[in-house]
């Protein structure tokens, strides 16, 4: 494994994504500054990855569709950026251990080196993940792809169960979390939770089969105008609560996301039932 990173260092075709691991060091600790001993803080420090997160996904895009792993691009962009981690973690360890008693130095620098370990491996977790859901997610809606040969296999998406699902029940818990007090604390309770799992499932299989593969002949969502309204509803939302001094603008803002999705839903369900009811060939 050691030969293959000290060989993986050198190659011309890992440049970018070691150079986005680099340039997300500073904004790193730019980011995670306020956590550090010195300033006040009496949690520890804190790393913040939101730096690494953009890199992944930018190394997603650009290795996309290229002969480089896409996951390796992501694993050379986390040991870079982790850089920054070993600087948060580090410099508290560093202090610790200065000013630790001699019977008790060997247990700081361990757990110093643990700490440096599991920031470095987080780091690297966050980039490949981003990347690989970066590439998964262009490939998906690659038009390439979505467009299936005349002799080609398609694919049988039944992720429209759980549209049509949320679009018969989000109603109604939207109605009960809005009266929470003509159906009691339990009711209210379930109707949360579930309305919470239901959007996620239905937003993931809105995506999935406004993106599955289909005959040039059948129909052709435009996934992104589904997908994209309810976040977008759910932004304004948030915004115009902000903007009144709302008490709770993430939740205003949860709320419009769930409305919209349920209206989506039902507007997509009926489309897609005035299509012939499938995106595919029967074939």
């Amino acid at each position: 494994m050691l030969q293959r990173l000290a060989a993986e260092a050198t190659d011309d075709s890992f440049r970018v994504a070691i150079a986005a691991g680099l340039a997300s060091v500073p904004v790193s600790l730019l980011l995670s500054w306020d956590s550090l001993p010195g300033e006040g803080t009496a949690t520890g420090p804190e790393f913040d990855g939101l730096a690494l997160l953009v890199a992944g996904v930018l190394v997603g895009v650009y290795y996309h569709g290229r002969s480089t792993p896409t996951k390796r691009a992501g694993l050379w962009t986390g040991l870079t950026g982790g850089l920054a981690a070993l600087v948060v973690f580090g410099w508290p360890a560093l202090t610790a251990l200065a000013s630790a008693a001699p019977d008790r130095t060997g247990v700081v620098l361990v757990l110093a080196v643990v700490t440096a370990v599991l920031g470095v491996g987080l780091s690297v977790g966050v980039t490949v993940v981003a990347a690989l859901g970066t590439d998964w997610f262009l490939e998906r809606v690659d038009p390439k792809r979505r467009r299936v040969p005349a002799d080609g296999r398609s694919e049988r998406s039944r992720w429209w169960f759980a549209v049509v699902g949320y679009a018969v029940l989000a109603p109604i818990w939207l109605a009960i979390l809005l009266w929470p007090a003509a159906v009691g604390f339990g009711l209210s309770f379930a109707s949360a939770v579930g309305l919470f799992v239901c959007s996620i499932a239905a937003f993931v299989g809105l995506f999935l089969d406004t993106t599955a593969p289909k005959s040039p002949a059948g129909w052709q969502p435009t996934w992104w105008l589904y997908v994209g309204i309810p976040p977008a509803i759910a932004g304004v939302v948030a915004l115009a609560s902000t903007l009144r001094n709302g008490g709770y603008p993430a939740g205003d803002g949860l709320f419009g996301f769930y409305a919209a999705l349920a209206a989506v839903a039902v507007v997509y369900a009926a489309n897609r039932r005035r299509h012939g009811g499938r995106l595919v060939d029967p074939k």
